[in-house]
């Protein structure tokens, strides 16, 4: 069969190919197999994938627009145009579609992002709505009827001296009355100060086997602790003053616990 139009959905690597029997294919590139076929009344025209790539939008000649869920390989979502649709292109909010004889486009609201919409299997027989088009000539004569949408009416006051909260949580609004505590408990006490930053290169000393240059501080902190060191002890002294052992352990003999 002669292979009409093609899509690719990257991040999944499904192509998906409408042949001349009015079938369109989803291959898997990867494995090379066909793995879903849906088959439609017309010619198709052209087709388009969902960003998530969970969903395959057709256009045919009979201006029927169809959603194939590829997961479940049923059709979701059909509806018809009184003007041919030539084109389709998926965004995450809006359907674009162009018509035939049309100058301008078509934009279609997805409703998911206004309320909970379940998707359906629809039956084999079923017949698709038929939705009229904006009067792009006259657009702002057409007007807009939705029973969904309700006049929004503010809830009664319980009392003139009070004011109804709205429904939000507790914890947001509870507090409103103690900003000023809060702000004054919050305040920092001294000013931030930027850490010390450290050099890009430390300094080494010309040697045979160069060392780092410490700072003042630090050698003042080892020249303490050199000055520590350096105290001898009276054992010390001992040691250093006669070879004799005799006289070493008479020394220690001499001396009570706690000193040793």
């Amino acid at each position: 069969h002669r292979a009409t139009h093609c899509t690719l959905h990257r991040d999944s690597n499904l192509l998906a190919v409408s042949l001349d029997t009015n079938t369109v294919c989803v291959v898997d590139i990867d494995t090379r197999k066909v793995v879903r076929e849906f088959k439609h009344s017309d010619t198709v025209l052209d087709m388009c994938y969902s960003i998530d790539g969970k969903s395959l939008l057709v256009c045919t000649a009979d201006s029927i627009i169809r959603q194939w869920d590829l997961i479940t390989a049923r059709l979701v979502d059909c509806f018809k145009t009184h003007s041919l649709v030539t084109s389709i292109s998926l965004s995450k909010e809006n359907l674009v579609t162009t018509h035939n004889n049309e100058l301008g486009i078509c934009l279609w609201t997805n409703r998911t992002l206004y309320e909970n919409v379940e998707l359906r299997p629809l039956p084999d027989d079923y017949e698709p709505r038929i939705v009229d088009l904006i009067d792009l000539e006259h657009p702002a004569d057409m007007e807009v009827e939705d029973s969904s949408l309700e006049e929004w009416k503010s809830t009664d006051q319980i009392n003139e001296s009070m004011i109804t909260l709205s429904s939000a949580p507790k914890a947001r609004w509870t507090a409103l009355c103690k900003l000023d505590v809060i702000k004054k408990r919050n305040k920092p006490k001294a000013p931030p100060t930027a850490p010390k930053a450290a050099p890009f290169f430390l300094a080494t000393t010309k040697e045979l086997i160069p060392k780092f240059v410490l700072e003042e501080k630090e050698e003042e902190e080892t020249e303490k602790m050199k000055s520590v060191r350096s105290e001898e002890s009276e054992f010390q002294r001992v040691v250093m003053r006669t070879e004799d052992v005799v006289e070493i352990l008479k020394f220690l003999d001499s001396q009570s616990p706690s000193i040793l």
